[in-house]
C-alpha cells in the first residue's frame, strides 16, 4: 500500500530528539529536524480520502520538499530524547 504526502499542514520544532532507541550508540542516532503534520493519500485506494499524521523529519531530509514523498521512509519511526540515551563510561 503506497502512501504519499500531499500537503504539509504544520511544522513543529523538535529539541534533542533522535530516531533510534535509548540503547543505540549516540553516533548511530539520527537527529530529528522537526515534526511535520501532514496529509497523506493512499494511491492504491483513492476513494479513502486523506489521512492526517505527524511524522518526525530526520535532519538529513531537512531541505527536502515533503510533498510527494513516499511515507514508507517515515513508517516505524522509533524516537528517543537525548536525556534517555544510555551513555557508556568507557
Amino acid at each position: 500500500m503506497k502512501r504519499i504526502i500531499v500537503e504539509v499542514l504544520n511544522l513543529i520544532p523538535a529539541h534533542d530528539v533522535f530516531i533510534g532507541n535509548e540503547f543505540d550508540d549516540i553516533e548511530n542516532l539520527v537527529p530529528v529536524a522537526f515534526y511535520a503534520q501532514v496529509k497523506i493519500m493512499n494511491v492504491e485506494y483513492l476513494g479513502n480520502g486523506l489521512q492526517q499524521e505527524v511524522i518526525a523529519v530526520p535532519l538529513d531530509d531537512f531541505q527536502d520538499d515533503l510533498v510527494g514523498a513516499d511515507m514508507e521512509k517515515f513508517d516505524c519511526q522509533s524516537l528517543v530524547h537525548l536525556a534517555k540515551v544510555q551513555r557508556s563510561d568507557d
